[in-house]
């Protein structure tokens, strides 16, 4: 089982050059985000080189700078994207004498790495042009002003960055599947189940069975198409439906455990804890706390 960060607080910081909102609560398992902001930056400012956890876009405003990855480098300005899969070393300087202006989403989740390349990129592609700028920085700088830890700024968050993809796609002219399989139709059947029953004592020799296949064949089909097996998206579904009901309900956690899928109250907390590195009780109390800073590093518990 993958055990995840501890995410003891969000880290808000803002002065007249930089905002960032990071650390942020995962609101899906398919797509979330996990960090943007905006920067003017100064004369040769660098940051790298350094490998990414997540999937990160930065959307160039104004002046000029130079990206590197996978041994190549662009020269980049107003209305360039470049994008920075993980765990790929890359590295990025503003211009000496005209240094740039850029905002960032970083994001992951199961279907992070088909929307980015329906968006136009991947490991052999960092790089594109974009006419939607404007309208990309605007939905950024909304996600700035959420920063609260609500469930409505975290649903605005949320749906900003969804509306950034849209535009991106349609602008690539891509098409509307995100999952790549041999047999789609299949995969959606068993993701449309455990939607709708991984609150339930979901049985994967069950499930193959109700779709007319073999459980080896589900295990398999499942994990091309998603990224994971089965099991682990149950997991994941119910892990951050949990996050959400602690964060956002005052429901007593054996209800809590109940509604996720688990009778035994004990054994809920025990996974929970092994998901997140922290009690259901204990990330109540702690989950909700933003801190607030005004220099750009201070935040120690950055995953930038």
């Amino acid at each position: 089982m993958p055990k995840k960060k501890k995410q003891e607080f969000t880290g808000y910081t803002e002065n007249a050059q930089y905002r960032c909102l990071e650390n942020l609560q995962h609101m899906s398992v398919t797509l979330y985000l996990a960090y943007c902001g905006w920067e003017k930056t100064e004369p040769l400012q660098a940051f790298g080189p350094l490998e990414r956890k997540n999937h990160v876009f930065h959307f160039v405003l104004s002046g000029k700078g130079r990206f590197r990855a996978a041994g190549k480098e662009w020269e980049l300005t107003k209305g360039d994207i470049f994008y920075i899969p993980p765990g790929v070393s890359n590295e990025y300087i503003a211009d000496e004498n005209d240094p740039w202006e850029y905002v960032w989403v970083g994001y992951g989740g199961i279907w992070a790495e088909e929307f980015s390349e329906a968006a136009g990129f991947s490991n052999d592609a960092f790089v594109r042009r974009t006419d939607r700028s404007e309208e990309i920085s605007r939905l950024i700088l909304g996600m700035l002003g959420a920063r609260s830890l609500s469930m409505s700024d975290a649903l605005h968050r949320e749906s900003c960055l969804l509306e950034v993809f849209s535009l991106l796609i349609r602008e690539q002219g891509s098409g509307d599947s995100v999952i790549q399989s041999e047999d789609p139709d299949f995969v959606q059947q068993a993701l449309d189940y455990i939607t709708q029953h991984f609150d339930k004592n979901i049985r994967i020799s069950s499930l193959a069975s109700h779709l007319g296949v073999s459980r080896s064949y589900l295990s398999s089909s499942f994990k091309k198409a998603i990224g994971c097996s089965p099991q682990n998206y149950i997991l994941n579904l119910r892990m951050e439906r949990a996050n959400s009901l602690l964060r956002n309900t005052t429901l007593p956690v054996n209800n809590v455990s109940c509604l996720v899928g688990y009778e035994d109250q004990l054994a809920f907390s025990k996974i929970f804890k092994q998901y997140y590195g922290i009690s259901p009780s204990e990330f109540r109390k702690n989950g909700q706390e933003i801190r607030v800073y005004n220099k750009k590093g201070d935040f120690d518990n950055s995953d930038l």
